[in-house]
């Protein structure tokens, strides 16, 4: 009866584990950088009520947006067409759990997202962004 416990315990246990990172997180802040695209480089903090506070820099200056999110089971949607030309697809990969972000209607691959601490470290991360698609030298975040 006792392995039987622990079995069923470790079974379970496994099954939160991979899903808690089988999706893209809730209520912490990403940086998500494309090299190519530099225009498309933005950082975001997904809430719990699909709202979503989306972070740009745009002539050396921080906007905001709020937007609501579409959750699936795949990908999640931001409909930033508004904000930065063209709407968002984030899809994790299981393999790397890195989460990448395409263009939403031409499904092109456009970068890379990186979970990062608090807001203050996404504002970092863009200025770098920023300075590097400008050919400057980075700063310590």
């Amino acid at each position: 009866m006792f392995k039987k416990l622990i079995f069923f315990f470790c079974i379970n246990f496994f099954l939160f584990i991979n899903q808690s990172f089988s999706e893209i997180e809730k209520k912490k802040f990403y940086t998500c950088d494309s090299i190519k695209y530099p225009k498309y480089n933005f950082g975001y903090f997904l809430n719990t009520n699909n709202s979503a506070k989306v972070f740009k820099i745009k002539k050396k200056k921080f906007l905001y947006y709020q937007v609501k999110f579409s959750d699936y089971d795949t990908f999640t949607n931001l409909r930033l067409k508004d904000f930065i030309g063209i709407n968002i697809n984030l899809i994790e990969n299981d393999d790397t759990k890195s989460i990448n972000f395409y263009n939403d209607y031409e499904g092109n691959y456009l970068g890379g997202c990186i979970k990062v601490k608090d807001e203050i470290t996404v504002k970092c991360k863009l200025i770098n962004f920023d300075l590097v698609s400008r050919k400057k030298k980075p700063i310590d975040c």
